[in-house]
């Protein structure tokens, strides 16, 4: 009880506690560049020595042809995978999204 008071006091004087400074994130924006939906879509860390993907981003939220969608995320190298209602894969492999972003336009080959 004794500690809330004294934490209750120093706000009330204007002290600054100190706080934990916020993670900046990177825009990664996935554009639908086919003719048909993207169901999901996943992204790993290059530097993730296990090999294992994300859960899906889009969780069940199909992306219609010519829809996109923004995702914040912590600036580093990825992979990223996007399949589409047909069950085709689609890769970019160890794309560097900085502070700036990135837009992936996931078209066919």
């Amino acid at each position: 009880m004794r500690y809330l008071l004294v934490l209750l006091v120093i706000c009330l004087i204007g002290c600054e506690l100190p706080v934990e400074p916020k993670e900046e994130l990177a825009e990664l924006k996935l554009v639908n560049g086919l003719d048909v939906d993207i169901t999901d879509f996943y992204m790993r860390d290059v530097d993730d020595w296990d090999g294992s993907w994300a859960p899906n981003l889009i969780c069940g939220e199909a992306l219609l042809p010519g829809e996109s969608r923004v995702f914040e995320i912590v600036p580093s190298n990825y992979d990223l995978r996007a399949v589409d209602i047909d069950y085709e894969f689609y890769f970019n492999f160890d794309v560097e999204i900085t502070l700036d972003g990135y837009c992936w336009v996931v078209v066919e080959w």
